[in-house]
């Protein structure tokens, strides 16, 4: 069976430079929380790469920040690492959706 991708959209709400803070915010938790097996690497302010390890296998996914949405996609996910890639999409939007909300109630 083919590898897949799968991909996951945030509309956020916030500037950017807010949307910047919440995204940066919520992978460090996600990343710290799970430091034995993610590792976050920031290309610039708005993409990040992060991967994920399930040893012998990799998990490999990408974060982008935009203007209107916290983009994030999982690529070439096998077949028998595929339940978890929405499993790691789904922590990291419940921890933007945290520090979304919080910018959010303090603006």
């Amino acid at each position: 069976m083919n590898p897949k991708t799968y991909r996951h959209k945030i509309i956020h709400g916030l500037s950017l430079d807010e949307a910047q803070t919440a995204a940066f915010n919520a992978i460090t938790k996600y990343s710290s929380q799970y430091a034995n097996i993610v590792t976050i690497d920031w290309e610039d302010s708005c993409r990040a790469s992060i991967s994920i390890r399930f040893p012998p296998n990799e998990l490999k996914g990408m974060v982008t920040i935009n203007e209107d949405a916290i983009r994030l996609s999982i690529q070439d996910v096998p077949f028998g690492l595929r339940p978890f890639a929405p499993r790691a999409l789904n922590a990291i939007e419940k921890e933007a959706w945290e520090r979304i909300n919080l910018i959010k109630a303090n603006r």
